[in-house]
C-alpha cells in the first residue's frame, strides 16, 4: 500500500497535476493522522481522483461521472473498468460526497478500500494510454 502512496505522489508532482496533488497530500494527511480522519481521507482522495480524470480526458467542468461516461463512449479504457468507476462513483455519491448532511458510516477497512482503490484509479489513469 505504501509503495502505491508513493508512486501516486511521483506521478501527481508536475504542474499540471497541482490541484490533484494538494487533494491528495489532504487526504494522505487525514488518513495518517491520529485519530484518522476517515471521511476527510476518502472525500480528498475521491476528488484527486476526480481531478486527474478531468485533467487526462481534458474534461475541467464535468463531474467524475461524465467523465467516466466520456470515457466509457470513447473507448478509452477497458470496459472491465468501468463497473468499478461506476461503484467508486457510487460509494461517494452516498456515502461522503460535497454537501452530505449523513453521518459518515464508512469502517475502517471500507475507508481502506476507497482510499486505495481511488490511489490505484489514479496510477491507472497517470500511467494509461
Amino acid at each position: 500500500a505504501q509503495g502505491l502512496v508513493a508512486a501516486a505522489f511521483a506521478e501527481l508532482n508536475h504542474p499540471a497535476a497541482a490541484a490533484a496533488l494538494q487533494l491528495f497530500n489532504a487526504a494522505r494527511d487525514a488518513y495518517d493522522d491520529r485519530p484518522r480522519r476517515d471521511r476527510d481521507a476518502c472525500s480528498n482522495i475521491f476528488d484527486a481522483m476526480e481531478s486527474v480524470a478531468k485533467i487526462k480526458y481534458q474534461r475541467p467542468h464535468e463531474t467524475f461521472g461524465q467523465v467516466k461516461n466520456y470515457v466509457e463512449a470513447n473507448n478509452l479504457l477497458r470496459i472491465d473498468f468501468i463497473p468499478m468507476l461506476t461503484g467508486l462513483n457510487q460509494l461517494r455519491n452516498a456515502n461522503f460526497g460535497h454537501g452530505m448532511v449523513l453521518q459518515f458510516s464508512l469502517s475502517p477497512a471500507e475507508t481502506d478500500f476507497v482510499y486505495l482503490s481511488c490511489i490505484s484509479v489514479i496510477l491507472l489513469l497517470t500511467r494509461g494510454r
